[in-house]
């Protein structure tokens, strides 16, 4: 008797849960991003998406069953968690940036794929079973790469709606459009506010089909489409980093007026 066993990629345990698997991606998502550190802290955002969903995402993959019988709800959200954590140290984020602008650039929903994955192999086995030719196939659930040519200030900005408030000088307080809103009436456009109006109508719109036509005219048409959209977004995002550190400037001098006028009294 053994506690846990590989098979197939996937650890399992005498209860079929998802803890042994969780533990695995752990290390190894954490031993592939020192490994490929280097790289990523001069990738675009693309880039980085890219390693993680070559490197990491497969990881989940081998979890869909597991994820499916899982009886605690809390290891699914755990299972999810790990995958939200892996994708943000990818993207070399803060890990309070939230949830739905990383769900929404990641755009893989593990408890929609394991249904699917179950559900397309238990009418395959049926199929088997009956001696019939196998015609049930894995719905396509992908969705199109809404980082695809970003660069990596893009990582920048989201980590400015983390930052630490400079005025208020507390711990847990940061900048981010509410409370410069509510706080010190500052207005600065939400970070998720850009992601959907702004550079997904870009990166995520209508492009060349990549599998049209031989090899060097693909890689072509996806060069010229990346360096487009680079061109387009490049300057939006640094717009919005500039508004940014005027309001951080902003909220410097107000920090050091309040303490003057402390020092003063």
């Amino acid at each position: 008797m053994c506690e846990r066993y590989k098979y197939l990629g996937t650890w399992m345990d005498c209860k079929l849960t998802c803890g042994a698997q969780i533990c695995h991606i752990r290390k190894k998502a954490a031993h592939i991003f020192v490994k490929l550190y280097p790289y990523l802290s001069a990738a675009s955002a693309d880039g980085r998406r890219d390693m993680w969903q070559t490197m990491v995402s497969p990881l989940f993959n081998s979890a869909y069953v597991l994820l499916q019988f899982e009886p605690s709800e809390a290891s699914r959200a755990t299972l999810e968690r790990v995958q939200k954590m892996t994708f943000k140290k990818f993207l070399m984020v803060s890990k309070r940036t939230n949830s739905i602008l990383v769900n929404d650039m990641m755009r893989k929903d593990l408890r929609k794929l394991a249904y699917a994955t179950v559900t397309t192999c238990n009418l395959q086995w049926e199929q088997r079973k009956a001696f019939q030719s196998i015609t049930a196939k894995l719905p396509c659930l992908a969705r199109k790469n809404g980082l695809r040519g970003v660069p990596n200030n893009w990582c920048e900005l989201v980590n400015t709606m983390v930052k630490p408030c400079p005025s208020c000088n507390r711990v847990g307080v940061v900048t981010s459009g509410w409370h410069l809103l509510a706080k010190h009436r500052i207005k600065l456009v939400h970070i998720n506010y850009i992601w959907k109006k702004e550079i997904l109508p870009i990166t995520a719109g209508e492009y060349e089909d990549e599998n049209e036509g031989d090899l060097e005219t693909t890689l072509k048409a996806l060069s010229r489409n990346r360096l487009e959209i680079r061109g387009m977004v490049k300057p939006i995002i640094q717009r919005y980093i500039r508004a940014y550190y005027e309001a951080w400037a902003q909220l410097l001098v107000q920090s050091e007026t309040a303490e003057f006028s402390g020092l003063y009294n």
